[in-house]
Protein backbone atom coordinates (compact mmCIF):
# COMPACT_ATOMS: atom_id res chain seq x y z
CA UNK A 1 0.00 0.00 0.00
CA UNK A 2 1.45 3.41 -0.54
CA UNK A 3 0.64 6.38 1.30
CA UNK A 4 0.63 9.75 0.97
CA UNK A 5 3.27 12.31 2.75
CA UNK A 6 0.21 13.99 4.44
CA UNK A 7 -0.02 10.37 6.37
CA UNK A 8 3.48 10.97 7.85
CA UNK A 9 3.05 14.26 8.34
CA UNK A 10 0.38 13.34 10.86
CA UNK A 11 2.18 10.43 12.04
CA UNK A 12 5.64 11.45 13.16
CA UNK A 13 3.54 15.10 14.51
CA UNK A 14 1.52 12.89 17.09
CA UNK A 15 3.67 9.75 17.75
CA UNK A 16 4.61 9.31 21.59
CA UNK A 17 8.35 8.96 20.90
CA UNK A 18 8.79 12.27 19.17
CA UNK A 19 6.21 14.27 21.54
CA UNK A 20 8.89 12.89 24.65
CA UNK A 21 12.18 14.34 22.75
CA UNK A 22 9.72 17.60 21.87
CA UNK A 23 9.54 17.99 25.91
CA UNK A 24 13.40 18.06 26.05
CA UNK A 25 13.14 17.15 29.76
CA UNK A 26 13.18 13.44 31.67
CA UNK A 27 14.96 10.29 31.82
CA UNK A 28 13.84 9.23 27.96
CA UNK A 29 15.11 12.66 27.17
CA UNK A 30 18.40 12.23 29.03
CA UNK A 31 19.06 8.83 27.72
CA UNK A 32 18.24 10.32 23.86
CA UNK A 33 21.07 12.93 24.72
CA UNK A 34 23.24 10.08 25.61
CA UNK A 35 22.67 7.64 23.25
CA UNK A 36 23.00 10.67 20.27
CA UNK A 37 26.68 11.72 21.54
CA UNK A 38 28.12 8.64 22.25
CA UNK A 39 26.57 6.10 19.92
CA UNK A 40 25.39 7.84 17.17
CA UNK A 41 27.92 11.15 16.43
CA UNK A 42 30.54 8.57 17.80
CA UNK A 43 30.05 5.98 15.21
CA UNK A 44 29.35 8.64 12.16
CA UNK A 45 32.23 10.50 13.26
CA UNK A 46 34.59 7.87 13.30
CA UNK A 47 33.65 6.92 9.38
CA UNK A 48 33.77 10.22 8.46
CA UNK A 49 37.46 10.89 10.07
CA UNK A 50 38.50 7.06 8.44
CA UNK A 51 38.79 9.03 4.71
CA UNK A 52 38.23 12.75 5.22
CA UNK A 53 39.50 16.18 7.24
CA UNK A 54 36.78 18.47 8.07
CA UNK A 55 38.20 21.48 6.31
CA UNK A 56 36.34 19.19 3.75
CA UNK A 57 33.01 20.76 4.77
CA UNK A 58 31.37 23.88 4.56
CA UNK A 59 27.78 22.63 4.90
CA UNK A 60 25.69 19.75 6.12
CA UNK A 61 22.09 18.18 5.61
CA UNK A 62 20.50 16.13 7.91
CA UNK A 63 17.42 14.34 6.47
CA UNK A 64 14.67 13.42 9.07
CA UNK A 65 16.70 15.28 11.51
CA UNK A 66 13.36 15.35 13.98
CA UNK A 67 14.46 18.19 16.87
CA UNK A 68 17.81 18.62 15.54
CA UNK A 69 20.31 16.65 18.49
CA UNK A 70 22.16 15.00 16.38
CA UNK A 71 22.22 17.83 13.51
CA UNK A 72 23.73 20.16 16.39
CA UNK A 73 25.99 17.26 18.39
CA UNK A 74 27.99 15.85 15.14
CA UNK A 75 31.27 17.80 14.83
CA UNK A 76 29.90 20.70 17.27
CA UNK A 77 33.36 22.29 17.97
CA UNK A 78 32.65 23.58 13.87
CA UNK A 79 31.17 26.48 12.64
CA UNK A 80 29.86 25.65 9.46
CA UNK A 81 25.89 25.67 7.71
CA UNK A 82 24.05 23.29 8.73
CA UNK A 83 19.89 22.37 7.56
CA UNK A 84 17.82 19.88 8.86
CA UNK A 85 14.60 18.67 7.24
CA UNK A 86 11.75 16.67 8.60
CA UNK A 87 8.30 15.87 7.15
CA UNK A 88 6.69 17.02 11.02
CA UNK A 89 6.06 20.19 11.44
CA UNK A 90 5.70 19.86 15.50
CA UNK A 91 9.72 18.39 15.16
CA UNK A 92 10.64 21.18 12.84
CA UNK A 93 8.72 23.86 15.68
CA UNK A 94 10.71 22.39 18.28
CA UNK A 95 14.36 22.06 16.65
CA UNK A 96 14.03 25.96 15.50
CA UNK A 97 13.47 26.90 19.36
CA UNK A 98 16.12 24.65 20.67
CA UNK A 99 18.67 25.61 18.22
CA UNK A 100 18.37 28.53 16.45
CA UNK A 101 21.82 28.26 14.66
CA UNK A 102 20.40 25.48 11.95
CA UNK A 103 18.08 26.21 9.38
CA UNK A 104 15.09 24.10 9.42
CA UNK A 105 12.64 22.72 6.95
CA UNK A 106 9.58 21.53 7.16
CA UNK A 107 8.87 18.05 4.54
CA UNK A 108 10.25 16.34 3.18
CA UNK A 109 13.34 16.43 0.86
CA UNK A 110 11.42 15.88 -2.45
CA UNK A 111 9.48 18.89 -1.52
CA UNK A 112 12.82 21.34 -0.56
CA UNK A 113 14.20 20.13 -4.25
CA UNK A 114 11.11 20.59 -6.12
CA UNK A 115 10.74 24.09 -3.94
CA UNK A 116 14.49 25.34 -3.76
CA UNK A 117 15.86 23.60 -6.68
CA UNK A 118 18.45 22.04 -4.52
CA UNK A 119 21.51 22.90 -3.09
CA UNK A 120 24.69 20.10 -3.02
CA UNK A 121 25.79 20.09 0.46
CA UNK A 122 29.06 18.99 1.68
CA UNK A 123 27.73 15.83 3.78
CA UNK A 124 24.03 14.77 3.44
CA UNK A 125 23.13 12.60 6.90
CA UNK A 126 21.13 9.47 7.23
CA UNK A 127 20.62 8.49 10.32
CA UNK A 128 18.17 5.74 11.06
CA UNK A 129 16.01 7.11 8.18
CA UNK A 130 16.03 4.93 5.56
CA UNK A 131 13.84 2.18 7.73
CA UNK A 132 11.29 4.93 7.82
CA UNK A 133 10.53 5.63 4.22
CA UNK A 134 8.86 3.93 1.79
CA UNK A 135 10.83 4.49 -1.08
CA UNK A 136 14.35 4.09 0.29
CA UNK A 137 16.06 3.19 -2.44
CA UNK A 138 15.15 6.60 -4.23
CA UNK A 139 15.98 8.93 -1.12
CA UNK A 140 19.55 7.70 -0.99
CA UNK A 141 20.56 8.18 -4.64
CA UNK A 142 18.73 11.61 -4.24
CA UNK A 143 21.03 11.91 -1.45
CA UNK A 144 23.86 11.40 -3.62
CA UNK A 145 23.13 14.10 -6.36
CA UNK A 146 22.90 16.52 -3.71
CA UNK A 147 26.19 16.04 -1.90
CA UNK A 148 29.61 15.60 -1.22
CA UNK A 149 29.31 12.10 0.56
CA UNK A 150 26.57 10.71 2.52
CA UNK A 151 27.07 9.62 6.03
CA UNK A 152 24.59 6.40 6.62
CA UNK A 153 23.51 4.70 10.25
CA UNK A 154 21.54 2.28 9.39
CA UNK A 155 20.11 -0.62 11.60
CA UNK A 156 20.47 -4.16 10.66
CA UNK A 157 17.03 -5.65 12.64
CA UNK A 158 16.83 -9.13 11.29
CA UNK A 159 18.57 -10.67 13.77
CA UNK A 160 16.06 -12.61 16.36
CA UNK A 161 16.06 -9.71 18.97
CA UNK A 162 13.19 -8.63 16.27
CA UNK A 163 11.95 -12.21 14.59
CA UNK A 164 8.32 -11.35 15.63
CA UNK A 165 8.33 -7.66 15.17
CA UNK A 166 5.65 -7.08 12.74
CA UNK A 167 7.39 -4.17 10.94
CA UNK A 168 4.92 -1.63 9.23
CA UNK A 169 2.97 1.80 9.86
CA UNK A 170 1.81 0.36 12.90
CA UNK A 171 5.25 -0.42 14.48
CA UNK A 172 6.29 1.35 17.69
CA UNK A 173 8.90 3.19 16.07
CA UNK A 174 7.25 3.64 12.58
CA UNK A 175 9.87 1.14 11.28
CA UNK A 176 8.67 -0.17 8.02
CA UNK A 177 11.01 -3.02 7.00
CA UNK A 178 14.05 -4.85 8.61
CA UNK A 179 17.05 -4.61 6.89
CA UNK A 180 20.18 -7.53 7.01
CA UNK A 181 23.97 -6.51 6.06
CA UNK A 182 23.21 -7.97 2.30
CA UNK A 183 20.04 -5.76 2.47
CA UNK A 184 22.21 -2.42 3.03
CA UNK A 185 24.70 -3.48 0.30
CA UNK A 186 22.21 -4.43 -2.13
CA UNK A 187 20.60 -0.66 -1.22
CA UNK A 188 23.59 0.97 -1.78
CA UNK A 189 24.17 -0.67 -4.71
CA UNK A 190 20.96 -0.21 -6.29
CA UNK A 191 21.06 3.88 -5.43
CA UNK A 192 23.91 3.85 -7.23
CA UNK A 193 26.19 4.65 -3.71
CA UNK A 194 29.90 3.38 -3.17
CA UNK A 195 30.79 2.42 0.14
CA UNK A 196 33.74 4.32 0.74
CA UNK A 197 34.23 2.93 4.45
CA UNK A 198 32.36 1.34 6.63
CA UNK A 199 31.79 -0.08 10.31
CA UNK A 200 29.34 -2.33 11.59
CA UNK A 201 28.94 -1.85 15.46
CA UNK A 202 26.29 -3.41 18.65
CA UNK A 203 24.57 -0.82 20.70
CA UNK A 204 24.22 -3.81 23.55
CA UNK A 205 28.02 -3.77 23.54
CA UNK A 206 28.25 -0.07 24.10
CA UNK A 207 29.56 1.47 27.61
CA UNK A 208 26.11 3.61 26.96
CA UNK A 209 24.54 0.60 26.97
CA UNK A 210 25.44 -0.78 29.86
CA UNK A 211 25.09 2.58 32.02
CA UNK A 212 21.45 2.49 30.54
CA UNK A 213 20.80 -0.91 31.59
CA UNK A 214 22.29 -0.62 34.90
CA UNK A 215 20.40 2.63 36.10
CA UNK A 216 17.16 0.82 34.97
CA UNK A 217 17.90 -1.85 36.75
CA UNK A 218 18.98 -0.56 40.04
CA UNK A 219 15.61 1.37 39.54
CA UNK A 220 13.31 -1.78 39.22
CA UNK A 221 15.04 -3.67 42.33
CA UNK A 222 14.46 -3.18 45.28
CA UNK A 223 18.16 -4.47 46.70
CA UNK A 224 20.84 -2.84 45.36
CA UNK A 225 22.52 -6.50 45.63
CA UNK A 226 19.76 -7.90 43.36
CA UNK A 227 20.09 -5.16 40.79
CA UNK A 228 23.59 -5.56 40.36
CA UNK A 229 23.08 -9.41 40.14
CA UNK A 230 20.87 -8.77 37.22
CA UNK A 231 22.40 -6.69 35.52
CA UNK A 232 25.70 -9.07 35.34
CA UNK A 233 23.48 -11.89 34.05
CA UNK A 234 22.10 -9.71 31.50
CA UNK A 235 25.04 -8.86 29.76
CA UNK A 236 26.50 -12.08 30.36
CA UNK A 237 23.80 -13.90 28.25
CA UNK A 238 24.29 -10.47 25.86
CA UNK A 239 28.01 -11.45 25.80
CA UNK A 240 27.13 -15.16 25.19
CA UNK A 241 24.68 -14.32 22.76
CA UNK A 242 25.77 -11.14 20.97
CA UNK A 243 24.55 -12.62 17.19
CA UNK A 244 21.08 -12.65 18.48
CA UNK A 245 21.10 -8.47 18.85
CA UNK A 246 20.86 -5.92 16.18
CA UNK A 247 23.85 -4.02 14.99
CA UNK A 248 24.53 -0.45 13.12
CA UNK A 249 25.79 0.02 9.89
CA UNK A 250 27.80 3.31 9.22
CA UNK A 251 29.25 4.17 6.51
CA UNK A 252 30.40 7.15 4.54
CA UNK A 253 29.18 7.06 1.22
CA UNK A 254 29.96 8.92 -2.26
CA UNK A 255 27.39 9.03 -5.53
CA UNK A 256 28.45 7.16 -8.57
CA UNK A 257 26.53 9.33 -10.46
CA UNK A 258 28.04 12.09 -12.66
CA UNK A 259 26.50 15.67 -10.85
CA UNK A 260 28.07 17.38 -14.18
CA UNK A 261 25.17 16.22 -16.30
Amino acid sequence: MILDDNFFRILYNDHLDYQSLRGRSGLEYEKYLNDVKHWKTKYLEDVFFSNLQIENVNSILEIGCATGVLLNTIFAKNTFDRTGIDISEENISSGRETYPNINFIAGTFQEYIDESGGNCFSIIILSDILEHVQEDVELLNLSGKYSDYVLLNQPIEKVKEYENREYGVNDKEGHLRAYSTEDILGLCKMANMSIIYSIERQYVLEPVFKKHLLNKILNEETSKVDGMIKYTNELIDIELNKENYKRNFFALLKSENDRSN
